[in-house]
């Protein structure tokens, strides 16, 4: 069996096309798409050269069994996220002026004020993004994984916060293993590669194929949306147990990081 996992495309329909080439030249069995298909942030996604909403969720609709929603999917249809990130949201949050959010967030979570609108969504768009839900657990031959956007108890990655240490992991650890999960996954993080989080450690891995860790394991998957070689996919494979990170990146003078982030 094998999944390809998709991530955090904020509307680059170009970067997607490209990457169900790549699943589709790999033989994937199913692709899993990890939330933010909509909206980005013009600060940090001025590189999306023509962003398209409706056709990403279009792209994403009929190529993905499974999808699950993010922060920018939830602010494109002014939907608040189901599960609390330990922010209490108003009802009228998305009616509020925009200074008014900010004051109210105190930095705790997102309040789009840079926000590039979503303008293309349709009515049937926007019920799909309205269906997603928020993390999915699948069993693949006996294997239980945790899909989400981000992690526990921040699950559609609404908060600023994010983690940077094993221990800002542990809330996740203890909902995967309540839910008998093995393994788990996620977007959001944007990393030049991919991260594996354990126990012990998280660690920036590159774009290459490895040996997958199977005991209490988390992965932050790489973004679709282009921008400084840093965009690409994972592709899982349960029977041979491998992890790879296929990049998006064309350029042939790219040259990856990769590196620890150590614990405070």
């Amino acid at each position: 069996m094998k999944i390809g996992i998709i991530t955090d495309i904020h509307e680059d329909i170009t970067s997607l096309k490209e990457a169900f080439t790549v699943l589709e030249k790999n033989n994937c069995d199913e692709i899993i798409c990890l939330g933010d298909i909509t909206g980005y942030d013009k600060v940090y996604n001025s590189h999306i050269k023509n962003p398209d909403a409706s056709e990403c969720v279009n792209a994403v609709r009929q190529n993905c069994k499974y999808a699950v929603i993010g922060n920018h999917d939830l602010y494109s249809i002014r939907k608040l996220p189901v599960s609390n990130p330990g922010f209490d949201f108003p009802g009228n949050w998305y009616s509020l002026d925009i200074n008014e959010r900010i004051l109210l967030a105190e930095g705790k979570v997102w309040t789009y004020e840079n926000e590039t609108p979503s303008l293309k969504l349709t009515k049937k768009d926007k019920e799909y993004l309205d269906s997603l839900p928020e993390y999915l657990i699948i069993e693949y031959d006996n294997i239980k994984i945790l899909f989400s956007h981000s992690v526990y108890p921040d699950l559609t990655g609404s908060l600023v916060f994010r983690p940077h240490n094993p221990w800002n992991l542990k809330e996740h650890k203890v909902f995967s293993k309540n839910h008998k999960c093995t393994l788990s996954f996620s977007g959001h993080m944007h990393p030049a590669g991919f991260v594996r989080a354990d126990i012990n450690d998280i660690k920036l891995l590159s774009f290459r194929n490895y040996k997958m860790k199977t005991i209490r394991t988390h992965y932050f998957c790489p973004c679709i949306a282009g921008g400084k070689g840093k965009n690409g996919l994972l592709i899982i494979d349960l029977k041979e147990m491998t992890i790879e990170a296929v990049s998006l990146f064309k350029s042939p003078f790219r040259r990856w990081s990769i590196g620890t982030i150590k614990s405070k």
